[in-house]
């Protein structure tokens, strides 16, 4: 049996590994996993751990942009490759990419290893998604220069690359060979739910996911406040985060009606809020570089049209597929004059942009199709 190995530093078993490791398994290949044994999002070590999973202890670190984070990356990175130097009969190697000195590490591996085939997976972009200043970006341009260095004069030094999205494909794709990429969106189960409520009166609107420093709590509370000038509202909030009391507080200041639901992991809950919920806001700051995001997702698989803000992919799906509205100086009016046939419409567009770029099925035969390039 062949052999492969995933290395990740995060834990993105759900939103990614996953499907590769099913997708190695189906096309012959005995897969070992390893993760840091460090939460990077809870900033603590792992407690519980995944069964089919190999830990790799890093050293710890509490803030994001510090030394002591890139000191841990960089110890995981070379573990990884001495992982790899043991297994001396490895075929494939999966990496996730960031942090960028995975891709150096693995690129110098490749050099030794020409027979062992290289994938690296780019599933965010460091530095440039950094969610800090223009001016903080400008003073630190010497150091981010360097930082994106790491992946990029390595990065065709692989077999295949495979990106998130699209937005990171054409920002990266000078430094790596054409007949090498692939956009491979992230899956989602399909949840699907066709009935809603009618919003002749009223429209209601729904919020998933992380209340963070990256939302843009302002532009939400905005809108809201304009469309009720014209209608009633009404928000659903599912989530949590260091941001959720500021964003309460708005809501209250401006007699927004809302309800708070906090963190739900019952599904059928969670049906039951998302049925009622014509619209799912997608809006980050602007500062945020990406092109998707796991509540669009989120939003898609449960076939909820978005009230979207995210540039790159985001932006041309919900245009070219007619499955919500984008930010702009006519969305009150696109969003109160919508009829309900017009919704209708958007909502069976979801489904098939769902099932078109993010079902299981549609990714399962994309990955297939990837390893099989890779071993020809």
């Amino acid at each position: 049996m062949k052999k492969a190995l995933i290395f990740d530093t995060y834990d993105d078993y759900n939103i990614r590994i996953q499907y590769i490791k099913s997708a190695l398994e189906r096309n012959g290949y005995e897969t070992m996993i390893y993760f840091a044994d460090f939460d990077h999002v809870k900033k603590q070590y792992y407690t519980k751990k995944r069964e089919d999973v190999h830990y790799i202890h890093v050293s710890d670190y509490q803030k994001n942009l510090s030394y002591a984070r890139i000191a841990s990356h960089m110890k995981f990175a070379k573990a990884c490759v001495e992982i790899a130097e043991k297994h001396t009969d490895v075929s494939l190697i999966y990496v996730m990419v960031p942090p960028n000195s995975m891709v150096k590490q693995f690129a110098l591996y490749k050099r030794k290893h020409e027979n062992v085939k290289i994938w690296f997976d780019v599933l965010d972009m460091w530095p440039e998604s950094l969610p800090v200043s223009d001016k903080i970006k400008k003073l630190g341009a010497c150091i981010f220069n360097q930082w994106a260095k790491l992946r990029n004069r390595y990065l065709n030094d692989c077999d295949l690359v495979s990106f998130e999205c699209n937005l990171f494909r054409d920002t990266l794709k000078q430094f790596v060979d054409a007949k090498k990429q692939t956009t491979i969106y992230l899956s989602q189960d399909n949840h699907m739910i066709d009935s809603y409520d009618s919003f002749n009166e009223q429209i209601n609107f729904l919020y998933c996911g992380s209340i963070n420093h990256i939302i843009d709590i302002d532009k939400i509370v905005s809108i809201l406040k304009d469309i009720m000038r014209l209608k009633k509202v009404h928000l659903d909030i599912i989530g949590d985060g260091e941001n959720k009391d500021a964003f309460l507080q708005q809501l209250d200041i401006h007699h927004i009606p809302y309800t708070y639901h906090g963190l739900v992991y019952d599904e059928e809950k969670k049906r039951n809020i998302y049925r009622h919920c014509h619209f799912g806001f997608n809006i980050m700051k602007d500062s945020v570089y990406v092109g998707l995001t796991m509540k669009s997702l989120d939003y898609l698989s449960y076939g909820l049209p978005m009230i979207n803000n995210i540039k790159g992919d985001s932006l041309s799906l919900v245009e070219s597929e007619k499955i919500g509205l984008n930010v702009n100086d006519a969305l009150i009016q696109n969003i109160t004059s919508l009829s309900e046939e017009e919704y209708f419409v958007m909502k069976e567009n979801v489904k098939k942009t769902f099932l078109a770029y993010f079902d299981r099925h549609c990714i399962d035969q994309q990955l297939d199709q990837n390893i099989k390039e890779l071993e020809d």
